[in-house]
């Protein structure tokens, strides 16, 4: 079974702020693969954020811009942040995370006024993480809105509602009301939709040695699973890139631990829900 770990992505970068667009003022990001860290603007506008990621980025490569409270240092955060990728806690000095996947069309997401460090994982990390770590204070007062996509995922703790077309670009909110979660995709082609949804909760419970249900025999999970969404805190949201198409049914899944920790959403309390698209 494929799991999917919080925040997981290994690559590095390079951050520089851009022009503004004409309509909703927001603010452009070009993220580029460096050598081994991370070059943010000293300040970036508050609202709508347009980030771009450029240079060597897989499919799952993702930057998080994560607010924390003031006075918190960049030792304390790598330290807290190396034992949440591992599935630990998520610590209350963590207020607020927008998560931005790589993809052939820029992101967007929506940054508070606030104190933050923007971080990826490092190349290299294995069985104990490195981070690779800088900072930012986000300035101004957050006004905007994210623009139209083909279809919405809506997550609560702990379901999903979906209401998307055939298309590209997606927009992610996760309305909590406690926890932090993401949009993981599987492609299940022209499976009937009963079909996934009765396979699935064996599908999702089971262990990676264990082979996929008999109806999934036909499912090539070495490709099935499809770009998805970054890691949003609660109230927050973003878009992301993802091709679905027409008539082929879709699974989406959370693999993020509770703030306590503990087991994937999906494991712990069945957080999947199977869709068809129009």
């Amino acid at each position: 079974m494929h799991q999917r770990t919080l925040w997981a992505g290994v690559f590095v970068l390079a951050v520089l702020v851009g022009a503004c667009s004409d309509d909703d003022a927001a603010t452009a990001i070009t993220v580029t693969i460096g050598a081994d860290s991370i070059t943010v603007p000293s300040e970036i506008e508050a609202g709508v954020v347009e980030v771009t990621l450029e240079g060597d980025v897989g499919a799952e490569s993702e930057v998080d811009f994560t607010r924390v409270a003031e006075g918190t240092t960049e030792e304390q955060f790598t330290e807290m942040m190396i034992g949440v990728v591992s599935g630990g806690p998520i610590p209350e000095i963590l207020e607020d995370n927008a998560g931005v996947v790589a993809g052939p069309t820029p992101a967007s997401v929506i940054l508070e006024p606030g104190s933050y460090f923007v971080w990826s994982e490092g190349a290299g990390a294995g069985e104990q993480p490195s981070l690779l770590v800088s900072e930012a204070t986000v300035t101004g007062d957050g006004d905007g809105e994210l623009p139209d996509t083909d279809g919405t995922f809506t997550a609560r703790d702990y379901s999903f509602e979906v209401d998307v077309a055939a298309g590209d670009t997606f927009t992610f909110t996760n309305e909590g009301p406690n926890e932090f979660h993401h949009v993981v995709l599987a492609n299940f082609g022209d499976l009937d939709p009963a079909v996934v949804e009765e396979n699935l909760p064996a599908f999702v419970q089971a262990d990676e040695a264990t082979p996929p249900p008999e109806a999934f025999a036909n499912v090539d999970f070495e490709n099935a699973f499809l770009p998805g969404s970054g890691v949003f805190s609660p109230g927050i949201g973003g878009t992301f890139s993802s091709t679905l198409e027409s008539g082929n049914t879709y699974a989406v899944f959370c693999f993020l631990q509770d703030r306590t920790g503990g087991p994937p959403h999906a494991v712990a309390y069945n957080m999947y829900d199977v869709f068809q698209v129009p």
